[in-house]
This record gives structure tokens, sequence and C-alpha cells, in this order.
């Protein structure tokens, strides 16, 4: 080729690296038997998205994060508006047509539609409710905040398998009702033992910054190059 390589025979062998660099944490890692690894931290971005707060007279706080195009978006946001009102909720739906944000909000549920900040809310939030999405989770669970995670395909699956292995959160699939999702979010919003484990997660990696991870790639990996197509 134009650097002067090999062709490469299979797509397995561009898998073959010098190199991993695992931008998370081991807990969170969709591979437990991984073996000797370095993790670098997990990345995730918190300061972006409508700004919002909670309701300072509310019993529970429940941040949820589903996109309207996926088949469990309909029993979850059906269960999230059937908690009683002295739950604040808050529904992240990127994408969600005005005319049904307008339909689901009531009293205790707001809907948006698109993402929210996170910095503002996960500090004292109860439960954050995803697809199991690796920044969602890593941004929830490292503010010490335990998953309810509804994941839609097969990476959703695995890291939402990672998390429920640690304690820290609960996940669903198949088919499901509203009933199911209520059942749930009630176990683990009466169950101490997965706020207890997310925030042994957040205390074991207080001192993580997000935002020195590429710093710190560059750092301790000077001498590689990397081959571009200029």
């Amino acid at each position: 080729d134009m650097h002067g390589r090999e062709p490469l025979k299979s797509f397995r062998d561009f898998l073959v690296t010098d190199k991993n660099f695992l931008c998370t944490v081991q807990e969170l890692d969709h591979y437990p038997d991984r073996g000797a690894a370095s993790y670098y931290g997990a990345l995730s971005k918190t300061d972006s998205g409508t700004p919002l707060t909670w309701a300072t007279d509310a019993r529970h706080r429940i941040l949820a994060y589903i996109r309207p195009e996926v088949p469990v978006f309909a029993p979850s946001i059906a269960a999230l508006a059937q908690l009683p009102a002295d739950h604040d909720v808050i529904v992240s739906a990127p994408g969600l047509p005005a005319a049904s944000q307008r339909q689901l909000e009531r009293p205790g549920l707001r809907v948006v539609d698109g993402p929210v900040r996170l910095d503002g809310l996960l500090p004292d939030c109860d439960v954050c409710i995803n697809h199991a999405t690796r920044g969602t989770c890593s941004a929830a669970l490292l503010a010490g905040v335990p998953v309810l995670m509804l994941p839609s395909h097969i990476e959703q699956l695995m890291q939402a398998r990672a998390i429920a292995r640690n304690g820290m959160g609960l996940g669903m699939s198949g088919n499901f009702g509203p009933a199911d999702v209520v059942q749930t979010l009630t176990r683990m919003l009466t169950d101490s033992s997965y706020h207890e484990a997310a925030r042994a997660l957040q205390d074991k990696y207080r001192g993580l910054n997000p935002d020195h991870i590429a710093d710190r790639l560059g750092d301790e990996n000077r001498g590689f190059h990397y081959l571009t197509s200029e």
C-alpha cells in the first residue's frame, strides 16, 4: 500500500494491535476475564445540554435517558408516568416530537427532547435510567448513582451485565411492561445495596478527571508512530 506495508489478509488482523487503550475502569469492563490490562479511566461529558434543577421537596429523584425510537421507550415512559407525584422525574428523550412531549408531561414528570446537563443533576439523583450506554453509565456511577439499564443491542447488554455483576444496578431486556419497570425501579430505590456499591466506585475513583485522560494517553505513549492517509 502507500505506506509500504503488506495488505491485511482478514479483518481479524486489523484488530491485532501493538497496544490497547482501555478508556474505562475495570469494574465497567465488558470482559471480566481480560487479565492484566491498563485502564485509563472512563470518558464522560457532563457539562452540556439543558440545565435543570430538582424539585426541593421530592421524595425520590429519577433521571432517565431513553430514546423514543427503541421498543423499550413505550413501557418505560408509561412506567414513569405512573409514579407518585412526590417523585421528581426528568426524562431526556432526544428526537421526541413536541406534541408527544406535551402529552407526557405532568406534575413530577418533565420531558426534554434533547440532552440535559448531568453535572447539576447527578449529585442528588437516586437512580439513573438509560440504555446501558458507556458514557451515561460511567457518569452516573462515578457520581455514586446506581443505574437501571434497558439495553437495546449486544454491546449495551454486555455493559449492563458488567455493572450488574458489581451490584451497581439492574438491567431489563426482552418483553416487559410498565409494571415490570415500576417493580424494578422500586427495588432499586428501596434496596440500599445498589447505592452503596455505586458510592464505593465513586470513592475509589474520586480523583479521576475525564478531561485529563487524553493528556495521560499522550504522555505515556510517546514514541508510538501512527499511520495516516495523508
